[in-house]
């Protein structure tokens, strides 16, 4: 059998390899090169991951369940950002045609990543790209507190490690 026959593994690396810079490039090619899967394991994340994660997938289950009201298009939903952002179920079309309503989705732009006051990437230059630079739509406090402050925490906490796997 041919390496290339081979079944692939995705490839694990820990945190602290990619924050000392000391991942040998050989291992990204193993990751990433032409006969990988394409995919990169980070281990030992920060101890605040696995909670932020199960608190935001514990939301995700109150989310879903709340009144259609509260989930309507002009209460967490953008049809001119082709739900991109906020909330979107059933608007994706499956090959077949029929829309997808076994899932719902949760959109939100990451610009806060940058800079915490924004919500979007700038509208005017991008005026053609509204599924990108609509600003991004949060369930109010009262609905779900802390619902934003948690997605916003682990949108961070991911970003930061694919920043260092970028770096790498």
């Amino acid at each position: 059998m041919d390496d290339k026959d081979m079944p692939q593994e995705a490839v694990t690396v820990s945190l602290d390899d990619l924050k000392s810079g000391s991942l040998p490039f050989e291992t990204l090619e193993e990751a990433f090169g032409p006969s990988s899967l394409g995919i990169l394991i980070v281990k030992e994340l920060p101890s605040t991951f696995v909670p932020l994660r199960l608190k935001l997938l514990s939301y995700a289950s109150h989310l879903a369940n709340l009144p259609a009201k509260e989930l309507a298009p002009d209460a967490l939903s953008c049809p001119a950002a082709k739900y991109l952002v906020g909330w979107s179920h059933g608007k994706e079309a499956l090959r077949s045609g029929h829309y997808d309503t076994l899932k719902g989705s949760y959109y939100v732009n990451c610009a806060f990543y940058q800079d915490r006051s924004l919500q979007n990437a700038p509208a005017d230059s991008f005026p053609n790209f509204p599924e990108y630079t609509a600003p991004n739509i949060w369930p109010s406090e009262e609905l779900l507190p802390g619902f934003r402050d948690t997605f916003e925490e682990l949108c961070t906490l991911i970003i930061d490690t694919a920043v260092l796997v970028a770096k790498a």
